[in-house]
């Protein structure tokens, strides 16, 4: 009787075991993923229907934001914030060989904790600047396709950033994207000048006269790239449906920043002119995202009206049904009103500053409606401060700092304070934290 009762307890503990384990492969199974694709320096007026057509095809499947803008000129701050909802007021990483707080509760780490595989495959993300993010780098070097293969077979759910950077400055075609700016230049000087952007890693603000005549040329090779991503991203969509990722996965899209290319003199962005700024050609970049049919909102617009990096985690989060951190200053896309603020910061050299212990300024920015402010301060106490109307002046050529006093100072009202309490991180940390 006995041996009886022991069998049968027996064969019911094996049998709760096998359902415990089949429930845990079907939650896995049929737990939402999520690939966020950034594009390199890719400025929203640079996608149209003649440069990112296969893009701009799928994106009716999706929603898109009409204005969404980066929070910093330069990709490492930008980065930080998609990743983990925090502010560059929050972050504190303005240079290389800064990493944001450890102990921090981020949506990586939040994802890792439930199961989530959360991967970056590229070397760069190797660097200072991402470290404490939880940002797992073990899988480094394997294809991107190759590895979402991997996970479609294992189940596992998944984040997974993926960085395309062939749109970086300098703007060199690949084969059968040539430009042929000879034809477009006859002007010797200027053939001059913008061949620079083809064959240079850096040209610091000041160092090449940029005219308006080279401008076109300069849209030109950039669009050139911009193809190239198109084409490339045409042949990942397939991939991604065809797959079965499309109907258990998130996809986001979206730049780290822009790039300016002649407007204000300067080619490029902080960390390849080390004039870093604010401008809408640097911050104002695309947005897309693409929900899997359990999770489609039905009846929400297509388009969203505004929305900022910071936003991009807290939404996220919220589809996945986990609770945001309070910290976290940005909203759900998808259940909250739309913002009539936008907050930016940003240091002068980006990344590649040669001394990344002297920062010579820090340019901050508030866009409250139509009103934007720029409020630049240097490390000898100078300051610069600028409004511009972006509804009758979207390209930020009147500066009506003086004509609108009242304006003014309430904008710098709501940006002082951010301003006196924002975050600063060593530079150079120790090696117990440092350490990926």
């Amino acid at each position: 009787m006995f041996l009886r009762v022991f069998f049968i307890s027996a064969a019911f503990l094996v049998f709760a075991l096998f359902v415990k384990e089949g429930v845990e492969q079907y939650r896995k199974m049929n737990q939402v993923s999520i690939v966020l694709l950034t594009v390199e320096s890719l400025r929203q007026d640079m996608v149209r229907k003649d440069t990112t057509p296969n893009l701009l095809k799928v994106s009716k499947e999706g929603y898109s934001s009409v204005h969404h803008r980066a929070v910093s000129g330069w990709t490492g701050t930008n980065m930080i914030s998609l990743l983990s909802g925090l502010s560059p007021f929050q972050a504190g990483v303005h240079t290389r060989g800064q990493s944001v707080q450890q102990g921090l509760r981020l949506p990586l780490k939040i994802l890792s904790e439930r199961g989530y595989r959360v991967a970056g495959l590229q070397d760069f993300m190797t660097m200072d600047l991402y470290r404490n993010l939880g940002l797992d780098i073990s899988d480094l070097g394997i294809e991107p396709l190759f590895w979402l293969t991997q996970r479609g077979r294992d189940g596992e759910p998944f984040f997974l950033w993926e960085h395309y950077v062939h749109t970086h400055f300098p703007y060199k075609s690949g084969s059968g994207y040539e430009v042929d700016i000879d034809s477009m230049l006859v002007d010797k000087k200027a053939l001059a000048r913008v061949k620079k952007v083809i064959s240079e890693t850096t040209i610091p603000t000041g160092s090449v006269e940029l005219q308006p005549g080279d401008i076109p040329a300069i849209h030109a090779l950039q669009e050139a790239n911009i193809r190239e991503f198109d084409d490339w991203f045409a042949k990942f969509w397939d991939f991604f449906n065809k797959s079965g990722l499309s109907s258990r996965c998130i996809l986001v899209i979206t730049a780290d920043h822009g790039d300016e290319h002649g407007e204000r003199g300067s080619v490029g962005h902080a960390s390849t002119n080390g004039g870093g700024h604010l401008r809408e050609e640097i911050v104002r970049v695309p947005f897309f995202i693409w929900l899997p049919d359990t999770l489609k909102k039905q009846h929400y617009p297509q388009r969203f009206l505004r929305s900022s990096h910071l936003d991009v985690g807290v939404t996220l989060l919220s589809l996945l049904d986990i609770p945001v951190p309070k910290s976290l200053l940005g909203r759900d896309l998808f259940n909250s009103p739309p913002v009539r603020e936008w907050y930016g910061m940003t240091s002068g050299g980006g990344f590649s500053k040669k001394d990344a212990y002297t920062i010579q300024y820090y340019e901050y920015s508030l866009i409250a409606d139509e009103w934007k402010l720029l409020w630049r301060i240097e490390s000898n106490g100078n300051e610069r401060i600028q409004l511009f109307n972006l509804l009758e002046d979207p390209e930020e050529q009147n500066d009506l700092a003086d004509s609108h006093p009242l304006i003014l100072s309430t904008l710098q009202n709501k940006l002082e304070p951010r301003i006196t309490y924002a975050h600063h991180r060593p530079i150079d940390l120790p090696v117990d934290e440092a350490t990926p």
